[in-house]
């Protein structure tokens, strides 16, 4: 059905901004649409991002569970874009977004075979 409504014209496909690429922060402009739902729904401030990816590192590897976790896969689990998702998850708060990260992780350990 989807795809009838974009073969006829109605919905044309666009790239999603939430979407990360290696080594992106996921930068939204603020001003956009896109950065006022951030904003708005998630608490997402493009000044403080930086910082706040930052601070969410230094508490994960100040965390041994979630330190020997990520140094598992740092390539992939130790990036910009990595913690981007739970800071999002976690309404860019640090609690929660350790909180939804020692969940994911605690998921990892019953069931690894997803998570790779």
């Amino acid at each position: 059905i989807c795809i009838d409504k974009m073969d006829s014209g109605l919905f044309s496909p666009t790239m999603d901004p939430f979407q990360l690429n290696q080594n992106d922060l996921g930068e939204i402009d603020d001003t956009t649409e896109w950065g006022k739902l951030a904003t708005e729904l998630l608490n997402e401030h493009s000044a403080d991002r930086q910082l706040m990816i930052e601070n969410l590192r230094q508490a994960v590897h100040q965390d041994e569970f979630l330190k020997s976790w990520v140094e598992k896969d740092k390539d992939r689990c130790d990036s910009c874009e990595f913690y981007t998702r739970f800071l999002r998850a976690g309404s860019w708060q640090m609690e929660p977004a350790l909180k939804v990260m020692r969940s994911y992780c605690e998921l990892g350990k019953s069931y690894p075979a997803i998570m790779s």
